[in-house]
């Protein structure tokens, strides 16, 4: 069984803005870890009809009240468990993530990035919410190499920015769902303007494809990961660590820059 699904609270929350009145009053019972009742006990409780307690099972995807409680149960059992148990669970996500990470690799596309990075001085960056904490890291890391890096992080200034690019321009673009359709108006302007678009996702089938250059599929979340116990900008930044190893590799020629920027950066900690 699945960490969701052995975590009755999660799957509570998850469904929250779908509940109705009644289903609040019963999801409420459980989150504040009441005793565990029989449905009609239930029922009685909270004054609420056991087809009411059914349904609400159904709508947060279980079969019926029994394996409710079956999983209540396990949660509550749950709560004890040691800190060290809990560090495990999420370096196992970290681990499980990279392993992803590392199954989609493909070499081919990463040499395309390094060498679109590497032609242009400025290279431009576009992420929308946990995608902007991406662009800020490509920032730091790139400016090492003397380049300029604009990075828009809301959809007016992505849509500035669109109309403003040239001919030979590098966009470098990370959306993990790649769904935003304002940002894909800006792509298409972007596109007929002459840049080109490097694209880092886990959507295989956005719409945002067919005007990219190049595409790194980066790990996608399993269900209990989409839910917030891992950082989403996490598996971009693992794909990120990868462009940035790989650049080094194969511009040694800049490694006499980079090791420049690196006594900066030291004498900067230092002072």
């Amino acid at each position: 069984m699945s960490e969701l699904m052995s975590n009755l609270i999660l799957m509570i929350e998850s469904k929250r803005e779908q509940f109705t009145d009644v289903d609040q009053i019963i999801a409420n019972y459980f989150v504040a870890h009441q005793e565990v009742r029989d449905i009609n006990g239930l029922a009685t409780k909270l004054a609420v009809s056991p087809s009411s307690i059914t349904r609400f099972s159904h709508k947060i995807g279980l079969s019926n009240y029994k394996e409710l409680v079956f999983l209540y149960k396990e949660y509550l059992g749950s709560l004890n468990r040691k800190v060290s148990r809990i560090s495990s669970d999420v370096v196992d996500s970290y681990r499980a993530i990279a392993q992803r990470t590392s199954d989609r690799y493909d070499e081919q596309t990463v040499q395309l990035f390094c060498e679109r990075i590497f032609k242009n001085r400025i290279i431009f960056f576009w992420g929308l919410g946990f995608n902007s904490f991406v662009g800020l890291d490509f920032e730091f890391r790139f400016a090492r190499f003397g380049k300029i890096v604009q990075h828009f992080s809301d959809q007016q200034s992505i849509s500035l920015n669109a109309n403003f690019l040239k001919k030979g321009d590098t966009l470098l673009i990370s959306s993990i769902s790649a769904k935003d359709k304002s940002i894909l108006k800006s792509i298409e302007t972007a596109k007929a303007r002459g840049a080109h678009i490097l694209l880092i996702t886990a959507n295989h089938e956005s719409a945002y494809l067919p005007y990219c250059d190049g595409v790194m599929y980066t790990a996608s979340f399993s269900p209990e990961e989409s839910l917030g116990n891992i950082s989403p900008q996490v598996p971009a930044l693992i794909d990120l660590d990868i462009i940035y190893s790989k650049y080094i590799n194969i511009h040694q020629h800049d490694l006499s820059q980079w090791a420049k920027s690196e006594n900066i950066l030291k004498n900067w900690r230092k002072s």
